[in-house]
């Protein structure tokens, strides 16, 4: 294996995914209580018990594989999804280099506004994002639910306004 020479001459290895680091981001709740270094304080950070087989394959896998299976392990935790088998779902999650769904969290542009003038007129009260289809779903006073779309055709905004 090719390395880094240091100034003393001996070969250093190259970086592995022991040697992973967690991105920056102050803004996340976790954030501030995760700040190891290595995938396997991390997945214990995730309550995940680490065997044999997790330490296996995490040296054995490239780093973004390991990162994308941590990020997948804690998106499931942070949307309160069930898992029998944290520890399995991570190594088929490495094996497999299961990747992330891209995010698609934001709403369309406007919807805040027509949002808040549907709730005052008494038309929705709820609204969710399906992040399976990426459809934006909202929700009369009965429960009943709508696709945002053709709901802001039914009821403009500029109706709302006038």
């Amino acid at each position: 294996m090719a390395g880094t020479h240091s100034p003393a001459g001996e070969t250093e290895p190259e970086t592995s995914s022991q040697d992973f680091e967690k991105p920056d981001d102050s803004r996340s709740p976790e954030a501030a209580t995760t700040k190891t270094n290595t995938p396997i304080e991390q997945i214990k950070d995730l309550g995940v018990r680490v065997n044999p087989q997790i330490e296996k394959v995490v040296k054995l896998a490239s780093v973004q594989v390991v990162k994308d299976a941590i990020a997948l392990l804690r998106h499931k935790r942070q949307t309160h999804q069930t898992l029998r088998n944290p520890a399995g779902f991570l190594v088929r999650a490495i094996e497999n280099r299961w990747k992330p769904e891209p995010s698609t969290t934001s709403a369309p542009e406007g919807f805040g506004e027509w949002f808040e003038a549907a709730r005052k007129a008494g038309i929705v009260i709820a609204s969710t994002l399906d992040r399976a289809t990426g459809q934006l779903w909202v929700f009369d006073r009965d429960g009943n639910r709508y696709l945002y779309e053709k709901m802001v055709a039914r009821f403009p905004t500029r109706r709302f306004l006038e």
